[in-house]
């Protein structure tokens, strides 16, 4: 278990430097990228090491003639084409044993097929995109094979015999039916190419190219680990937790109906918490309860003061950010938020220039935060005018956000973690994007909005959501399987629901 996860890895480079968890300069190649590591450069981002901004050009380049594979990885390349090794089993994992290669079956018609094709990937998200064989071929001979769980696996070794392919092994392992893979370095990049937001391939690679992890060192330098707990500790298998099998839920008392309708078709909102049928009802409980009147009494009244005034700072924001001026408002520079981030070109302000909110907010993001809950009392009230509006400035609000997030997309990791300020964040992950984009708003406005939007705003949401979610893991999904369940969980539910 040498790919150790995430979490331990960042992680403890966060706590050794006192690091706050937060976005960095995204400067092109060499430029200034904020609080440099004395010592320890950032390594040139356009030669091709790992976990700089050519690091994956390069790597696909190398395997771009043939099916390249790694021990612990979920993944596989054909032809520099990304794709599961089995669609119906996202963590089936390759394995070594004995020095041969496991994969799972699923991923075998690919050493048959003689012109893979594949479906077409969004264009912005082509640089992550997992792609889908349209044409495989049948599987010749009758390679060995051995089930795990409910997986079967097959000898990669034996797959390439059996259809005449010549393999050339490197370093950990890496299998790769093309050219042999020249050069240390461009064999480490190969070798990233398999990481996952889960776990590295190598975790003795990534501590060579970024400044802050090679200032760290590795983890035994910091940590006394008996000589055979060490060996047991890389060449182990991850713990498998078990959970309740699905036989032995006990729905006894529990009423399904509460759930409400059934999911509603595609397009149709909101369909996360309820379906439009069950408006009236949702309706019914609100104002039969002194709580549910209550609340919905503040809501409007908070509204009435702030939002839904033209003479406040809200109201007049909210007249122009629901119109086709809204590209005239600018975001508020300095620090963002409450984590202490400088200013860095991808992280302005949640807030607009001159506003001053009208709404008391701890630390959400309070324009999108108020919108989401405008959209909730729309739906409650049946207010389809403001529903309209309220939706439109959503949009309108992402828009203006959609370029700072691309922005921060062309970072590398070794960029990120050129700086004490930003080696929190990862280009697999959500750091500071969560609080813009879904904390806990952007599904809800979706949710919500939807109903009201048109299908050119949906479309427009939708993009913004792939660009953010796709791909990407946040809090509680960057570590083992049983963290992920538990850590953050609930904070981190909104990802799900973006997905």
């Amino acid at each position: 278990m040498k790919k150790l996860n995430r979490t331990i890895v960042i992680g403890l480079a966060a706590c050794l430097s006192g690091a706050v968890l937060s976005a960095a300069d995204a400067p092109p190649q060499q430029e200034k990228v904020l609080d440099r590591i004395p010592g320890f450069p950032l390594p040139p981002q356009d030669q091709g090491l790992p976990y700089t901004r050519s690091a994956q050009k390069f790597a696909l380049e190398a395997i771009r003639d043939g099916i390249a594979l790694y021990p612990g990885a979920r993944h596989g390349f054909i032809n520099g084409k990304k794709l599961r090794l089995d669609p119906a089993n996202f963590r089936a994992e390759a394995f070594e044993e004995n020095g041969e290669l496991w994969i799972p079956e699923a991923f075998a018609p690919a050493f048959f097929t003689e012109k893979p094709e594949f479906d077409a990937a969004l264009p912005y998200l082509a640089d992550r995109w997992i792609h889908t064989l349209t044409n495989p071929a049948p599987v010749k001979g009758s390679p060995r094979k051995k089930t795990i769980g409910k997986i079967n696996y097959v000898s990669a070794d034996e797959l390439a015999k059996l259809s005449g392919k010549k393999v050339f092994r490197g370093r950990g392992g890496l299998f790769y039916t093309g050219p042999e893979i020249k050069g240390d370095t461009l064999t480490e990049s190969v070798i990233t190419m398999f990481d996952s937001p889960e776990k590295f391939a190598d975790p003795d690679i990534i501590i060579k190219y970024v400044p802050i992890l090679k200032r760290q060192g590795k983890w035994t330098d910091h940590v006394r680990v008996p000589a055979d707990e060490l060996k047991k500790i890389e060449e182990g298998k991850e713990t498998d937790f078990q959970f309740t099998p699905p036989e032995e839920f006990d729905f006894t008392g529990f009423n399904f109906k509460g759930l409400g309708s059934k999911v509603p078709a595609p397009g149709i909102f909101p369909r996360l918490f309820m379906s439009p049928e069950d408006i009236p009802e949702l309706r019914r409980r609100i104002n039969s309860t002194v709580y549910g009147r209550k609340a919905m009494i503040e809501m409007e009244n908070l509204l009435k003061r702030s939002w839904l005034d033209p003479n406040t700072s809200d109201g007049k924001i909210f007249d122009i950010l629901a119109s086709d001026k809204y590209d005239t408002l600018k975001f508020a520079s300095g620090k963002f938020h409450i984590f202490g981030v400088g200013n860095v070109p991808w992280h302005p302000q949640v807030l607009f220039e001159g506003q001053k909110p009208g709404i008391y907010s701890s630390h959400v993001n309070y324009n999108t935060n108020t919108l989401a809950s405008m959209l909730l009392y729309a739906t409650i009230k049946g207010d389809d005018a403001l529903g309209r509006k309220a939706a439109t400035a959503a949009v309108n609000y992402y828009l203006l956000r959609e370029k700072y997030m691309d922005m921060q997309y062309q970072v590398s990791d070794s960029e990120f973690g050129s700086s004490d300020l930003t080696s929190g964040d990862a280009t697999t992950h959500w750091r500071r994007e969560f609080h813009p984009y879904v904390h806990p708003d952007l599904p809800y406005l979706m949710e919500f909005g939807g109903q009201w939007m048109t299908e050119k705003q949906k479309q427009d949401m939708y993009r913004i959501i792939a660009k953010l979610a796709y791909g990407r893991r946040s809090f509680a999904q960057d570590g083992p399987k049983r963290m992920r369940d538990i850590n953050w969980m609930a904070w981190d539910f909104t990802h799900l629901l973006n997905n």
